[in-house]
């Protein structure tokens, strides 16, 4: 009996481990990542500032998305990490130039109806200045952004804050 109730005990362990990786099986997780040039000319944030110069961004994004499916194969979440580094130029002036760099996580919950974005989305440095401009912190709408529900932390380019951006860069 002794025997059976250990075989018993033991069984029941191995079930109760297998079980979730058994419902995890029941939706599929796809990643894929990518890397990126990219080149943008004629950017005229500074113009709107009283300033005559628009810039050049040139930047090199790796990014990697990952989707959930549920067991029907409907795409339930979307995340996708975004990390770029860069500069920007002044078009006028190419000796003005700043280091651009972020990162960020974007994440689609179907389920839930949410956008979510998060992370150190844009930071503008200056040699001997610091950060310029700056993107940081959480923002979360509804999945159509048809409603604001949640922002925290600095966003210059939301509140259109490009002063110390353009200064440094003229």
């Amino acid at each position: 009996m002794r025997r059976f109730m250990l075989g018993l005990g033991a069984a029941l362990l191995v079930a109760a481990a297998v079980a979730p990786v058994a419902a995890a099986a029941n939706r599929e997780v796809v990643e894929k990542s990518s890397v990126a040039s990219l080149h943008f000319e004629g950017l005229d944030a500074c113009l709107g500032q009283g300033y005559s110069f628009t810039y050049t961004g040139d930047y090199v994004r790796t990014r990697t998305t990952t989707l959930w499916y549920d067991a029907s194969g409907a795409l339930v979440k979307e995340v996708l990490i975004i990390h770029f580094d860069g500069t920007e130029t002044n078009d006028s002036d190419p000796t003005k130039w700043l280091i651009v760099n972020g990162e960020r996580r974007l994440v689609f919950d179907y389920l839930a109806g949410t956008f979510t974005e998060t992370g150190a989305l844009r930071h503008v440095t200056a040699k001997g200045e610091g950060i310029v401009l700056q993107q940081v912190g959480r923002v979360v709408n509804t999945i159509d952004f048809s409603a604001n529900l949640f922002t925290g932390g600095p966003h210059d380019m939301d509140a259109g804050n490009w002063a110390a951006f353009c200064d440094a860069l003229s």
